[in-house]
């Protein structure tokens, strides 16, 4: 019995201590799972206040963006007020400079003109007829004279000859032919004046010298070392050149000719031949004439065409001929037909006196800001101006404005030529592009007193510009619509 109580406490035994075992056990179960919730619990009190704080950030974003998008509209507005402000401001800009060319146009139209200078030279200026009939009385009232003293002095020659010196006869021939000079220059002098003040203006070059230089043939003059062969090289004539010289001259040995004797050369037109006289510019801008023939300077009247040269330029010659004369700054060119040309302020010559050349033969280097080319025919000056123009006939001569071809000053081609450059006032015309392509500048003598001295630039074309018509841009659109003409148009180069 006892042993039986034994294990009977001894299980007792060992469930209690079992039981207590597993009690533990719960126990630290129940531990392990309240820090767990506790953990859990923690866990999501921290994520919620994490979503709520995402939430508020993301309602933050979304205000953010809100106010990002109204920034960026009124951004968008700005720039577009901007815009208008700039187009007003653009057209307001080019209204005004309408308003102040028109004005200033209108100025110089109803300034009434100061007459008093041609008064004054009208007072001192006879005609053409009054001054020639004038140098001729002076001259044969001189040479009259001259005639009664030297009779007078053959008479008593004895008596003379113990009175008064020999050498003041030959002092009183030397100040006789210094003053038939000085009549004469002044003479010339009076020309130009009259030339300058008084152009013609249907054709102001018709002068019947230079109307030679325009023929098939000119006449040149044999000098000494010339050579048919050199003459036909010079003047392009080719490889025949020497046949086509004999025979026009019916010449039978080529070395029979002689210094002094005059020859025919058969030649093309002009415009065939002539060069401008600077290297590589052969279509010229009005701004490049700097000077007319018969203009005054500061040193007196200018007695030939003078370019502008913007940079070192090289000077060729316009024409075939041969030098006759090299000097410092200058070399002269025989062209035949009595024609000389005179080309100044070069530097650098590469010709020599008796040197032939050909035209576009370059002669040297001119330094800016000018070249000046003369043209003597027979020992005086004329207009070397003609040598370079076409005469293309007589044309209608209307004018236009900005605002006839419907444009506003806020669109894109306001003011603008079919070339898309801005129509410039007394310089872009519009023209036949058959007839005078864009680029080319033409010469109006009757617009010669305007502010555009004559030389205009074709840059525009219009639907009813054809043939021989010629449309003027300026400003003033009462003076382009009242103004209207029939008038020579000259186109510059060939």
């Amino acid at each position: 019995m006892e042993k039986k109580a034994r294990a009977v406490n001894t299980k007792r035994v060992y469930l209690v201590r079992l039981s207590c075992l597993v009690g533990i056990g719960c126990l630290l179960m129940l531990f392990s799972s309240c820090q767990y919730i506790n953990r859990s619990l923690e866990q999501g009190v921290e994520i919620e206040v994490l979503r709520e704080m995402l939430i508020r950030y993301s309602e933050k974003m979304d205000t953010m963006s809100a106010r990002i998008d109204r920034l960026e509209e009124q951004l968008l507005q700005t720039r577009r007020s901007a815009d208008a402000l700039q187009e007003r401001v653009d057209k307001n800009y080019l209204l005004l400079l309408t308003a102040q060319s028109s004005l200033t146009y209108w100025e110089y139209l109803n300034t009434p003109p100061d007459f008093s200078a041609l008064l004054q030279i009208s007072k001192t200026i006879p005609d053409m007829a009054a001054i020639e009939e004038m140098v001729r009385e002076r001259i044969a009232a001189e040479m009259a004279r001259f005639r009664m003293e030297t009779s007078s002095s053959d008479r008593k020659e004895t008596t003379i000859q113990d009175t008064v010196p020999q050498a003041s006869f030959q002092e009183r021939e030397l100040l006789l032919q210094s003053e038939l000079n000085q009549l004469k220059e002044d003479y010339r002098q009076l020309r130009w004046l009259n030339y300058r003040d008084n152009p013609k203006l249907t054709d102001p070059f018709s002068l019947d010298d230079l109307s030679l230089v325009l023929g098939g043939k000119i006449e040149y003059t044999i000098q000494s070392g010339d050579t048919l062969s050199h003459i036909a090289q010079a003047f392009g004539l080719g490889a025949e050149g020497v046949k086509t010289l004999m025979a026009e001259n019916k010449i039978q040995d080529a070395r029979t000719i002689r210094s002094g004797s005059i020859i025919r050369i058969p030649l093309p037109p002009l415009q065939e031949r002539i060069t401008v006289p600077l290297a590589g510019r052969n279509r010229l801008a009005p701004e490049d004439i700097l000077r007319f023939f018969g203009e005054s300077t500061d040193s007196g009247i200018s007695r030939g065409l003078s370019f502008r040269v913007w940079q070192n330029q090289t000077i060729v010659s316009c024409l075939p001929g041969r030098v006759i004369d090299v000097g410092a700054t200058y070399i002269v060119i025989y062209h035949g037909n009595g024609l000389k040309g005179i080309y100044n302020r070069l530097e650098e010559l590469t010709v020599n006196k008796g040197d032939w050349v050909m035209s576009g033969q370059a002669l040297g280097v001119c330094r800016p800001p000018e070249f000046r080319l003369e043209i003597m025919i027979n020992f005086e000056y004329r207009d070397p101006m003609l040598l370079f123009l076409q005469n293309m006939g007589d044309f209608q001569v209307t004018f236009y404005t900005e605002w006839d071809d419907g444009n506003l000053p806020f669109f894109p081609y306001f003011r603008r030529t079919k070339e898309g450059s801005f129509a410039k006032e007394w310089y872009s015309v519009a023209a036949d592009p058959a007839l005078l392509p864009p680029g080319t500048m033409v010469y109006l003598p009757q617009l010669r007193s305007t502010p555009s001295r004559g030389l205009f630039v074709v840059e525009d074309v219009g639907s009813a510009i054809r043939s021989k018509k010629l449309d003027v841009y300026i400003r003033d659109i009462r003076e382009a619509a009242k103004l209207k003409m029939t008038t020579g148009v000259y186109r510059f180069g060939h």
